[in-house]
Formats: C-alpha cells, sequence, structure tokens
C-alpha cells in the first residue's frame, strides 16, 4: 500500500524507521515500512505468516463411500483452512494496531516537542522585551 502527501513530522518518523532508527524506540513495530516508487510509502506486514490455500479437488469418477469420504475430507481441509485464515486476519489486525499505536505515538510526542520549543522560544522573547515599565 502506498501513501502519498504525509506531513513532515510523520515523513520524518517513517524516515528514521526506514533508515533503521526508530523515533519510538526499538522492537515496537513489527511491519517493515519502506519508500515507494511513487514517492510515498509502502508497509509490509512481517509479523504475520499467510496460510496456502489447500487444493480441493475430489475425483467425480469416484462414488459413493470413497466420494463421501473425499468429500469430507476436502471439508476438514477447508474448515482447517477457513480457521488458519481468520488467524491470519486476526493477526494482521493485531499487527497494524500495534504499528499504529506506535507511529501515532510518535507523532504526537513530536508534535508536542515542537510546540514546547516554539513555546519556549516566544517565552524568551517576551523576556527580552523586559516589563516595559
Amino acid at each position: 500500500m502506498s501513501i502519498k502527501g504525509l506531513s513532515p513530522i510523520v515523513a520524518a518518523a517513517l524516515t528514521m524507521s526506514t533508515l533503521g532508527g526508530s523515533p519510538w524506540g526499538a522492537g515496537v513495530r513489527a511491519g517493515e515500512i519502506a519508500s515507494a516508487p511513487d514517492g510515498g510509502v509502502t508497509y509490509e506486514f512481517r509479523a504475520c505468516e499467510k496460510p496456502d490455500a489447500p487444493v480441493l479437488a475430489t475425483d467425480s469418477r469416484s462414488s459413493g463411500r470413497v466420494t463421501r469420504a473425499a468429500r469430507n475430507r476436502a471439508i476438514d481441509q477447508y474448515n482447517d483452512y477457513v480457521a488458519k485464515a481468520n488467524a491470519y486476519m486476526r493477526c494482521l489486525s493485531d499487527e497494524a494496531s500495534r504499528d499504529l499505536e506506535a507511529y501515532y505515538a510518535a507523532v504526537a510526542g513530536a508534535q508536542k516537542s515542537a510546540q514546547d520549543a516554539i513555546m519556549g522560544e516566544v517565552e524568551e522573547a517576551r523576556a527580552a522585551l523586559g516589563d516595559g515599565r
């Protein structure tokens, strides 16, 4: 997935993570962010293993008990696959939530730092004026 039009703060946080640094601490992210050819960024999940779809085929030339047994095996394989697919989707959701929380914290922290810095400069400028009496 590619994301364009990022604010400079978010772009800086993402760039730091892409270059190996982490504004929110090591080991927090599970996925990986990279630069996209279109100038945006891409995200790849890393913590989740996608299950392979089973090959579900029964022999139509068989009949009776063989066909029922083959169909029952195929249904069991399908049910197992659905369970693994659901676990994979939960994993994706959990990984995305963790990473989004970490990015939000990084952006919010950068915003607070920038605002605190400018307010400090405003206060210094006001102090330089003196009390005007």
